[in-house]
């Protein structure tokens, strides 16, 4: 992960006097706390984050001292009025079509993640996989579901962050939806204030909140808005931000195997899926079963063998042979389905992608890449000694 710059905060000493009056280390006022994850406590202790008011209420009454003797300052009233019943549903969750069917081969994945998110101790959940490999569509899947939906009772929002993301933007569009007062928020001006106050509005609200596409665990910090009673469920191309967020609640999405990547092109050519049923085995194996992948190819079957003639459906299948055309494969964006990943306007295509993650890479690192990609792909296997 790159490092990024640190924003300027005002470390709170006078909590981390409290705590070390104690002789406690953060795990252990975490622990004593029931905070689920102990930097949340480093956080506070640094000024980074400020404690919602349901944790500043715990410190309080476990150290016996006051907010302003934990360097805590009293907030106003937030809310614009009584709308605390009132259930949220976030409108930059990626749109749900109604003639969306079920993901393929995401069963085991879904029942995995329902089981965590239900647990009574609400927790921290992390996707992680391949780019294109379908985390944000699972994540959506997740948040439809019924039993999901139930549990979190007062709503869910999505945070999608990508590699740049504007912090202040999502909070600010967060206090708008969480209808924080108006004035407060015209007010509010730092990092820190933001959080205090969409902290205090959520209060014991019981909310999903999604973090998609995060790249750095601070980033990931940074939008910890939520209170006792939410969940948080991120999604990440980086296994080491999924663990040191999750710890053991991570579950890695892995790519398809070759019968539902072919599964997964049929629901876009099933006419052709009889006629071509090798050339789509080839097709899945070919992609490694990246969903992505497979969804661009059957965007441009659809459209290139729409007439069924053998002539147009032989010349797809043929430019579909070369690796080059299978990356340069496009798909328009539009306003209502827009990939966070790229800047808007963008087409989305693997090629693109790819290439968000190859930005961050130094020259080094981009020509060992390169040098990689030599090597056959899966199913074929190569050696370690013979990568190095």
């Amino acid at each position: 992960m790159s490092a990024r710059k640190a924003q300027s905060y005002f470390p709170n000493l006078l909590l981390k006097q409290a705590r070390l009056e104690r002789g406690w280390s953060q795990k252990q006022v975490a622990d004593l706390l029931e905070a689920p994850q102990t930097f949340m406590v480093s956080r506070w202790e640094n000024g980074t984050t400020i404690p919602g008011p349901i944790y500043r209420e715990r410190l309080c009454k476990l150290f016996g001292k006051s907010y302003q003797e934990l360097g805590f300052p009293e907030l106003p009233s937030l809310s614009t009025g009584d709308d605390s019943s009132r259930y949220i549903f976030d409108p930059t969750i990626p749109l749900r079509l109604p003639a969306m069917r079920a993901l393929i081969g995401r069963d085991l994945h879904l029942k995995q993640a329902k089981s965590l998110l239900c647990q009574e101790q609400a927790p921290f959940l992390a996707l992680h996989g391949l780019p294109g490999v379908g985390k944000t569509a699972l994540a959506a899947a997740i948040v439809y579901e019924t039993e999901i939906q139930q549990q979190f009772s007062d709503g869910i929002v999505w945070i999608g962050l990508g590699q740049k993301p504007r912090v202040l933007t999502h909070l600010s569009r967060l206090g708008i939806l969480l209808n924080l007062n108006e004035k407060v928020r015209s007010s509010l001006r730092t990092h820190a204030q933001w959080l205090q106050a969409l902290g205090h509005i959520i209060g014991m609200r019981r909310m999903l909140i999604v973090i998609d596409d995060a790249w750095s665990l601070e980033d990931v910090a940074a939008c910890l808005v939520g209170g006792p009673a939410c969940a948080y469920l991120l999604t990440t191309r980086l296994p080491e931000v999924a663990v040191c967020f999750a710890e053991s609640h991570v579950v890695q999405v892995s790519e398809l195997s070759q019968q539902e990547g072919v599964q997964l092109l049929q629901r876009f050519v099933p006419t052709l899926a009889e006629q071509e049923s090798e050339a789509l085995a080839r097709l899945a194996q070919a992609v490694g079963g990246l969903p992505l992948a497979l969804t661009l190819i059957g965007s441009y079957l659809l459209v290139r063998t729409y007439h069924q003639h053998s002539r147009r459906v032989q010349k797809a299948l043929l430019h579909l042979q070369q690796v080059e055309s299978r990356l340069l494969l496009e798909h328009p964006q539009t306003a209502l389905v827009q990939d966070p990943r790229l800047p808007a306007g963008t087409p989305l295509s693997l090629h693109a992608v790819i290439r968000v993650s190859e930005t961050v890479l130094d020259i080094s690192s981009r020509c060992a890449l390169a040098a990689l990609s030599l090597f056959p792909a899966k199913p074929n296997t190569f050696s370690e000694e013979a990568a190095l």
